[in-house]
Order: C-alpha cells, then sequence, then structure tokens
C-alpha cells in the first residue's frame, strides 16, 4: 500500500506545529469475520450515504472480490489510524481519517489560541469542511468548503 495518514501534531515542549505522514500498513492475515464487520470507512467520496461499510455475510465477501479489497483496505486504514493516535495521541491537531460522517477536532494551542475542525463527508446531498483559528475567542480566519454532488443535483432536476 502506498497511502499516508497526514496529520498536524504540536511538537513536545514547545509551540510548534509539524506535519507528519504515516504510512498505512498492509496486513496479510485478516479473517472473514473481521472482514464482514461494519467499518467506518468512506470508500467512495462522490455517492451518497457513503459513510461506512455495512457488515455482509461470507457469502456475499466471496462472490465479489472487489467487495473483499474494499475491507480489507478499510481494516487496514482502521488498524493505522488506531496506531497513530497511539503514537501522537492529544498532540493531534488535525488528522486525514477516511470517516464518513460527522467528525470533529477542537484543540487548544494555549490558552488563547485554539483551532476548531468540523467535517462531514457522505451524508445526504452535500459534504462540508469547516476549519476556525481563534485567538482569544475572537475568530481570526474561518475557511469553509461546501460540497453539493452532481449526481444529487442531477438527480433533483428531474
Amino acid at each position: 500500500m502506498d497511502d499516508y495518514i497526514y496529520g498536524i501534531i504540536k511538537e513536545n515542549g514547545v509551540n510548534r506545529l509539524r506535519k507528519v505522514s504515516y504510512p498505512i500498513k498492509e496486513l496479510f492475515s485478516i479473517s472473514d469475520y473481521e472482514l464482514c464487520k461494519s467499518h467506518k470507512y468512506a470508500t467512495c467520496f462522490n455517492s451518497t450515504y457513503s459513510d461506512s461499510l455495512c457488515s455482509i455475510d461470507v457469502k456475499q465477501l466471496a462472490s465479489s472480490e472487489n467487495e473483499r479489497n474494499k475491507r480489507k483496505a478499510a481494516v487496514c486504514f482502521e488498524h493505522s489510524i488506531k496506531e497513530f493516535e497511539e503514537r501522537y495521541g492529544d498532540r493531534i491537531v488535525a488528522m486525514s481519517h477516511r470517516r464518513g460522517g460527522w467528525y470533529g477536532i477542537n484543540w487548544k494551542f494555549n490558552d488563547d489560541i485554539s483551532f476548531n475542525i468540523n467535517t462531514n463527508f457522505g451524508f445526504g446531498s452535500c459534504s462540508y469542511f469547516y476549519a476556525i483559528f481563534m485567538y482569544k475567542d475572537i475568530i481570526l480566519a474561518p475557511y469553509s468548503f461546501y460540497i453539493k454532488f452532481f449526481y444529487n443535483l442531477l438527480n433533483s432536476l428531474k
């Protein structure tokens, strides 16, 4: 796998942020039971309700190599993100998480400076990302990006 988790972390002992990358490790022995479970992992960012892989039975898993590969990627990602979170813990300011649905990180750099990052990927006809940089409870740099899915726009015009 040539995929990474990217994060912004606070360095120990200094008030400085640093970008890190953590490789998503390929796991070679994953049980069918694990693959068939539900996974909070977005596999497709351009379709409605792509927030997770629902649980399936072993027959469904055996009938589709594509399904098996998506689920293997989800398990590898979930394993690696857990390692990433254990390694950096409360020093994480933001990270690429590939989780569908609502997700947020509220982080205080110190008593005066804070960040608020929120996402909603894969629900309904749109997704959003916003980040707010605050100094002493004053919003200095709001940033947001709103995505209206093209597929849903076409369906709403019918």
